[in-house]
């Protein structure tokens, strides 16, 4: 039997973000801002992890792979990589495993990362107070490639705004063919100048193949992360100062930086 991909999930426990004082100048506090990646390939019972996690830099990437050579002489493989930067993530993972009688072969790869930031809603003519409309949105596009025997996949984004939330998954189940996915989601919040919004990003990817089989979920083209204001003369200011703007019709462009 094989097992649930539910069963694979990490801890989502995610590292506590400091939120500055509302002022002209964001504050830079040690773990204001965060990228995050990990790498997990099990290969027939053999484990390889790498991890990577940074605070206050701007992108980091891990990966992991891992070959094992059945008793009965048949071997599995797994693979995996992932790219965490602000504002847009990447997850790849690969599992193969070759057919002999009396083997029970199992790959497992699972690839997770994730980022957390935050805005900052300001503006030079509008007092604080004063009700913004904002919008955020992700962009997901990948593909699964899946050929002969029995396995399944999984993918998820989720992008979190404070308490709100937008989510994508896509998943795949012993079908022998390749399937492009896609998807574009917008989250429309109303607050007020002067506010500071808490921002994670997170993109998973976990295949698992057992005796005789392959797949792939190819998501690193990266899930892509945005926000943009409807309100007019509004800043939005990043602790990250990444940008995030989509030029979506109709809203500002998000600012890098404040002047006084």
């Amino acid at each position: 039997m094989m097992t649930s991909l539910k069963e694979l999930a990490i801890d989502s426990t995610e590292a506590t973000i400091l939120t500055p004082a509302v002022c002209a100048v964001p504050v830079q506090t040690p773990n204001f801002y965060c990228v995050r990646s990990l790498s997990e390939a099990y290969s027939d019972g053999v484990s390889k992890q790498d991890t990577g996690t940074l605070n206050n830099v701007l992108s980091t990437n891990s990966s992991a792979k891992v070959t094992a050579v059945h008793r009965n002489g048949g071997h599995s493989c797994a693979e995996t990589f992932c790219n965490a930067a602000i504002g847009m993530l990447g997850a790849y993972a690969k599992t193969v495993t070759n057919d002999t009688y009396y083997s029970e072969l199992v790959a497992i790869a699972f690839s997770s990362a994730y980022f957390h930031d935050t805005i900052a809603v300001r503006s030079h003519n509008l007092a604080i107070g004063s009700p913004v409309t904002l919008i955020f949105s992700q962009v997901v596009a990948g593909a699964f490639e899946m050929g002969e025997g029995e396995s399944q996949g999984t993918v998820q984004s989720t992008f979190r705004i404070d308490n709100e939330l937008l989510y994508y998954a896509s998943n795949i189940d012993s079908q022998s063919d390749t399937t492009q996915t896609s998807d574009s989601q917008i989250l429309v919040v109303n607050t007020t100048v002067g506010s500071t919004i808490n921002i994670c990003g997170r993109l998973d990817a976990i295949v698992q193949v057992h005796n005789g089989g392959s797949i792939v979920a190819d998501y690193s083209n990266t899930t892509t992360f945005y926000a943009d204001s409807q309100t007019p003369e509004v800043i939005l200011v990043s602790a990250s100062s990444h940008d995030y703007s989509s030029m979506m019709p109709e809203c500002d462009r998000l600012s890098r930086s404040w002047r006084a």
